[in-house]
Parts: C-alpha cells; sequence; structure tokens
C-alpha cells in the first residue's frame, strides 16, 4: 500500500488565499487612485468663469469591497450634480456644455496603470503562494 500526501500552498487555501488578497489590495488601491484623479480634475473645474468652489471635488468617494470597487460623484439639489458635470445627464444634450468626463479620462487613465501595479505587487503575494 502506498500513501501520498500531498500538501503545500497549492492545496490547503493558501494559494487561492494570496491570489484574492492581491486582486482585492490592487481593486483597493485602484479605487483609491481613481478617485483622487477625478477630485484633482474636479478641482480644476472653471468653464463658467466662475471659479470653482470645490464642492464637485468634495462629493466624490471612493468604496471597495472585496473585488468590486465603486467611484462615485454625489448628487445633492442645489450644489452639485455629478451626472450634468460628466455629460450624461439629459440636459447636456440641450445645452452646449457637454461635461468635462472627469470619471471617463480617470478610467482611462487606471487602465494603463492598474497592470503595472498589479506587477509591483505580485511578488510579496508569490511568496505567500510557495512560489
Amino acid at each position: 500500500m502506498t500513501t501520498v500526501r500531498i500538501k503545500g500552498p497549492m492545496f490547503d487555501g493558501a494559494a487561492e488565499d494570496a491570489v484574492r488578497a492581491l486582486l482585492e489590495n490592487v481593486t483597493a488601491d485602484a479605487a483609491k487612485q481613481g478617485a483622487a484623479i477625478v477630485k484633482t480634475k474636479a478641482a480644476k473645474f472653471n468653464r463658467s468663469g466662475r471659479g470653482g468652489s470645490g464642492a464637485a471635488a468634495a462629493a466624490v468617494s471612493c468604496h471597495s469591497e472585496g473585488t468590486t470597487a465603486v467611484i462615485k460623484g454625489d448628487s445633492s439639489k442645489g450644489r452639485v450634480w455629478w451626472p450634468w458635470l460628466e455629460g450624461d445627464s439629459k440636459r447636456n444634450a440641450s445645452t452646449r456644455f457637454k461635461g468635462y468626463h472627469a470619471f471617463r479620462l480617470a478610467s482611462g487613465i487606471m487602465r494603463k496603470r492598474i497592470r503595472a501595479q498589479a506587477e509591483k505587487l505580485l511578488p510579496e503575494y508569490i511568496d505567500r503562494m510557495g512560489g
């Protein structure tokens, strides 16, 4: 009779946990950086010539849970209306203002950065996987 015992990170769940932790870390980092990009762009909103109040930047928030992250611009009547500022509102179609597209621009920037960020963190997690 032969007994085979298989052990190690690939078999005890440690490798899977390390991959999940890497993805969660990268997701949270990306959300924070993406929100910072949107806030920076929002702080520069001044096409009207009246000067920015900072309300648009203050209304940007991010939340990440697991491998899902949400960056949003809160809207409040009379203060900030992010769909209009972004250019996604029905009102944009009837005015010359087509939006600042801060979220869309931040998304493009983060798409370019995310792989490099993951590759930078990867060696730490490979060690956890037993590699």
